[in-house]
């Protein structure tokens, strides 16, 4: 993970970072119906434009519901994905962390656009997937840079905002649990990367209506938090500075929905 962009001109950053970060100018867009129609096109046609062959692929949806993160989309991005020099992944939770998983698997570099403040994992190395139903956390490809404009946070569904407020109120949870499992079982505990996040928490903490009112500061403080929870996994090589037992708690509901063939609410809700 090298370059972070949150303004609203950083689109204007993706033809250089592809120049940086890769050998060739093939690059596959992967989004899926929903992400692709917030910025797909515009972004097609700014890479076009300065001469970069742009390939696009929608990941499908399941029965009607969105696409998830498991080895057989995994695997039908390997067998349309391959030929390409750069990924860019146009999505929030789901749709990076199968990048991320096909870049790791194709020794490939990404780059990240969000489109939701939804997760915490866009800096990560990891992904939590579905293998065989269970939950399993791995360790793929971070990307190279991860890109945002305020516009497109702001006006997301309301959920996947609250989602992410969820995600990054659990960090006290968390942080919690890697202490405690320091002192009972010696684990390695990395106060710089708790830290991270310090000077951010009283905006949120403090004024979560902000995050109702779609406030722009609000916005930038709940996305640098999430930003800076994804930086503070990828340094210490663990998900611990920000997935403690309240994440294991959602992974078990994620299993026993996919079980049970039922619907369930977001990840950090």
């Amino acid at each position: 993970m090298e370059e972070f962009f949150y303004d609203q001109y950083s689109f204007g950053s993706i033809p250089r970072l592809i120049n940086r970060f890769s050998d060739g100018n093939r690059c596959m867009l992967i989004a899926d119906s929903r992400t692709y129609m917030v910025a797909g096109e515009e972004i097609r046609e700014l890479l076009a434009d300065d001469d970069f062959t742009v390939q696009r692929f929608i990941v499908p949806d399941i029965d009607g519901e969105s696409p998830v993160v498991d080895s057989q989309t995994k695997d039908s991005l390997l067998e349309e994905c391959s030929a390409a020099d750069l990924y860019i992944a146009l999505g929030s939770g789901v749709i990076n962390d199968l990048v991320k998983w096909l870049a790791f698997l194709q020794h490939k570099p990404y780059i990240v656009v969000a489109t939701a403040a939804s997760m915490n994992g866009y800096a990560s190395a990891n992904v939590a997937a579905t293998v065989d139903g269970l939950k399993v956390l791995f360790h793929a490809a971070a990307p190279k840079a991860v890109i945002a404009t305020p516009d497109i946070l702001i006006n997301a569904p309301h959920e996947l905002s609250t989602a992410g407020l969820g995600d990054v109120l659990a960090k006290s949870v968390s942080g919690a649990d890697w202490r405690v499992n320091q002192f009972l079982f010696g684990d390695y505990y990395c106060q710089f990367s708790v830290d991270l996040l310090k000077h951010l928490e009283p905006i949120y903490l403090k004024n979560p209506q902000k995050i109702r009112d779609r406030d722009p500061a609000g916005f930038k403080a709940l996305f640098e938090a999430l930003f800076y929870s994804s930086v503070a996994m990828t340094i210490t090589g663990t998900s611990a500075p920000a997935s403690g037992g309240e994440h294991l708690i959602s992974h078990t509901l994620d299993m026993l929905a996919a079980r049970d063939n039922h619907a369930h609410d977001l990840h950090g809700r």
